[in-house]
């Protein structure tokens, strides 16, 4: 889509191979001034095509001889593992049964296409399951140094080396797992979406409870080694959690009556309040540039004004979907009615201002 609401071009039909998983799509950043898309496509391949223009075919990068099955989630980051800084793929994969598998991968090579196209590194997971599927939907996360960080399906979290392990000779070479916290003292299967913030001490990482209890866990990965415990907050997380740019988790709940609360990267609750909203629809909230959190709900869309110091409702408007926010314009809702479907977008103004 154009920035005007055109439409520039559609894509070839990607194999979406195992109808049961989630496809993976993304923009990645392939070079200095280039970008592209490319697709995990629930299979053993990334497919690539080009964001500039339309295109005939998809290119086909094969890692098959690397895991058995397909690509779980992809995410961006930087490595340096042939010298270098370069953009960077970083993915887990499946073999359908465990154990699992994380791997470094050069974009620019990959978007090139062929076997084992720009494989920097890879490693088995072990014991750390991943599903990306059913209730632990995200798994995989890029910190602000590139460190790949993978949530078990126990509640640990692995801290893998974006370069690799660089004993283990040139790349492809092995992957270098730098630490594994300990689980939650609630233990049980992970469930939810995951947060990154980063702070001026490095990153933090928030882990919600499973969906139908209170808690989350908090990782400072400055801080971390194998076996250190997480720092756990009693506070409802089970509708989502969402990082600020001071790296505090602002967490929204289900268990009635529901709550909003800012949470500092040591555990302590800077701000909370209950608020009545109906259940939450889509993946959840989403927070602008400007600090407005924006809730999705069942007949409504909510936005509170979220600080260090305060929550402030601000409006509601009807509606339902999921969101995506404009850091330049504005919040968009997409309608998901069985009727008629569209794209509702609306501006906030200033505080100082009118409500919209």
């Amino acid at each position: 889509m154009t920035p005007g609401g055109a439409v520039a071009f559609t894509t070839p039909v990607v194999p979406v191979g195992l109808n049961s998983r989630d496809p993976i799509l993304m923009v990645a950043n392939t070079g200095p001034t280039t970008n592209a898309i490319v697709h995990g496509a629930s299979s053993q391949s990334l497919y690539w095509g080009p964001t500039s223009s339309s295109f005939g075919s998809w290119t086909s990068a094969s890692y098959a001889s690397v895991f058995g099955s397909s690509f779980l989630r992809i995410a961006q980051g930087m490595s340096s593992a042939t010298g270098s800084s370069k953009p960077a793929i970083f993915a887990t994969a499946t073999t359908n049964v465990s154990p699992n598998f994380v791997l470094g991968i050069d974009a620019a090579l990959s978007s090139a296409g062929g076997a084992n196209a720009g494989l920097l590194w890879s490693a088995n997971l072990g014991t750390c399951n991943v599903q990306g599927t059913g209730t632990q939907q995200e798994h995989l996360m890029v910190g602000s140094d590139s460190t790949v960080y993978v949530w078990c399906s126990d509640g640990t979290l692995t801290a893998w080396a974006a370069d690799g392990d660089t004993t283990t000779g040139p790349v492809p070479r092995a992957g270098l797992l730098k630490w594994r916290t300990a689980a939650p003292s609630w233990g049980g299967t992970a469930a939810g979406r995951p947060a990154i913030g980063k702070t001026m001490t490095g990153d933090v990482i928030y882990l919600p409870r499973s969906l139908t209890n209170v808690g989350l866990a908090i990782i400072n990965t400055a801080t971390a080694f194998n076996g250190s415990a997480p720092v756990e907050v009693n506070v409802d997380a089970t509708s989502g959690v969402l990082t600020n740019s001071a790296g505090q988790a602002i967490v929204f709940g289900q268990v009635s009556p529901r709550e909003v609360a800012v949470v500092n990267p040591n555990g302590s609750i800077a701000v909370s309040d209950k608020v009545t909203w109906s259940p939450l629809r889509g993946p959840g909230a989403v927070l602008t540039a400007d600090n407005l959190l924006v809730i999705p709900e069942v007949s409504r869309v909510s936005a509170l004004l979220v600080s260090s110091t305060q929550l402030v409702p601000l409006f509601s408007v009807n509606g339902v979907g999921n969101l995506a926010t404009d850091s330049n314009t504005g919040v968009y809702v997409l309608s998901t009615s069985q009727v008629a479907g569209g794209l509702l977008g609306f501006d906030h103004l200033p505080i100082s201002g009118s409500p919209p």
